[in-house]
């Protein structure tokens, strides 16, 4: 598996195609609430967005004056109750379905664990399992408020308001979304820069964020729980606060131009019962082409558990390539060292994709990743994914 995994590495290194949320806000000069009705882009579409994904990520044809319109004469005619109140929602979906073929399991796994894999950690051995069942609804209350509630597999993922402040892109966020750090480019929750830190996709803490975000540039401050996974990975609920209640400082800020999209993020958490104090910060960049996209984070922070500092430091870099119309191939390097003072106590993984869009809502997907882990961490855990994914 290893020389295999490693074969299509080098057959795979070079760019992909882009397929984050970032890209077209760059390539459109546009800020995310031109599609999205999160201001911060991600989640349900509204008109625009709609129309942007069914003509395969263009605007060509779309009368924003005849939307205008039918907006207005939808308001000013006699809608009953129901009526009104549908036409105020969105709603989107995420499935993703997984056949994992793994080298074994990891020592002390349980009969039907599967949650190693949200916890970052390895799949299980030959099994179907769900990776993700989202769904998600959107209200517009007026053009100055939304509100936003998911539900992946049973666990609340998002629920917050939006209060859009003027004209100018600025807005407030508040309730329990996605720890807003980082490059949003790389959304895999399984990459360890992220899983190590807490802050990946699959997680969400309960704060108030305060945010611009405009075509050529976007900064961010949120406070935040800082709340953690409990030991045996369940991504953070609505109740994961910290045992003491002190907050975490989250920040982020960048520019955006056509075909680049490049910022830095840093984060304070404070002293709690079950982490260490630690502030972590880092850069990160993309580039993106007419057929591909390169995108880099790299993050460096310190540690203090009991008097004892340590030093972290992790990287994680992904290449996409769309040789041709819906087949892209992509490669991924992670790598993490929890203490860069301590020998053989950090891993660095290597993954090969390969994805076909079958159609506007569904695409099929495979994962080669070799997990070079040294030390105490080293275990034959290399695994294969086959998934579907569907979205609406």
């Amino acid at each position: 598996m290893r020389a295999s995994a490693i074969l299509l590495l080098v057959i795979f290194v070079v760019p992909a195609p882009a397929t984050a949320l970032p890209e077209y806000a760059a390539r459109e000069a546009r800020a995310c609430a031109h599609c999205h009705l999160d201001p911060g882009g991600g989640g349900p579409r509204n008109a625009r967005g709609q129309y942007f994904e069914r003509h395969d990520h263009s605007f060509e044809g779309f009368d924003e004056a005849a939307e205008a319109a039918e907006a207005q004469t939808t308001e000013g005619g006699a809608a009953g109750p129901l009526q009104t109140l549908l036409e105020t929602l969105s709603f989107s979906g995420n499935l993703r379905m997984c056949y994992s073929l793994s080298q074994g399991p990891h020592p002390g796994a349980t009969r039907g664990c599967n949650s190693c894999h949200v916890a970052g950690e390895r799949a299980p051995d030959r099994t179907f399992f769900l990776m993700q069942g989202e769904l998600a609804v959107s209200a517009r209350m007026s053009n100055a408020v939304s509100f936003v509630y998911s539900n992946d597999l049973g666990i609340t993922r998002d629920v917050y308001a939006v209060l859009r402040l003027g004209e100018g892109g600025a807005f407030v966020k508040t309730g329990a979304f996605e720890v807003p750090y980082g490059a949003e480019e790389i959304k895999d929750h399984n990459s360890l820069v992220k899983v190590r830190h807490n802050v990946g996709s699959n997680l969400r803490d309960v704060g108030v964020q305060i945010a611009v975000q405009r075509p050529r540039h976007f900064a961010s401050v949120a406070v935040m729980n800082g709340g953690f996974r409990d030991p045996e990975g369940v991504p953070i609920r609505i109740s994961g606060l910290t045992p003491d209640g002190t907050p975490a400082v989250a920040a982020r800020a960048g520019v955006l131009a056509p075909r680049l999209r490049v910022g830095g993020s840093v984060m304070f958490q404070d002293a709690t019962v079950i982490r260490p104090r630690e502030i972590f910060g880092g850069l990160f960049g993309a580039f993106f082409g007419d057929r591909w996209s390169v995108s880099a984070e790299v993050d460096i922070g310190g540690a203090k558990r009991s008097g004892t500092d340590s030093t972290n430091f992790g990287f994680v870099a992904q290449a996409e390539v769309e040789p041709v119309d819906r087949l892209s191939l992509g490669v991924k390097v992670d790598r993490w060292d929890p203490d860069t003072d301590a020998p053989d106590d950090g891993e660095t993984w290597f993954t090969a994709i390969i994805e076909h869009e079958v159609s506007r809502n569904a695409s099929i997907e495979a994962r080669y990743r070799v997990r070079d882990e040294e030390g105490s961490q080293e275990v034959a855990n290399d695994d294969f994914l086959t998934m579907l994914n569907v979205h609406f």
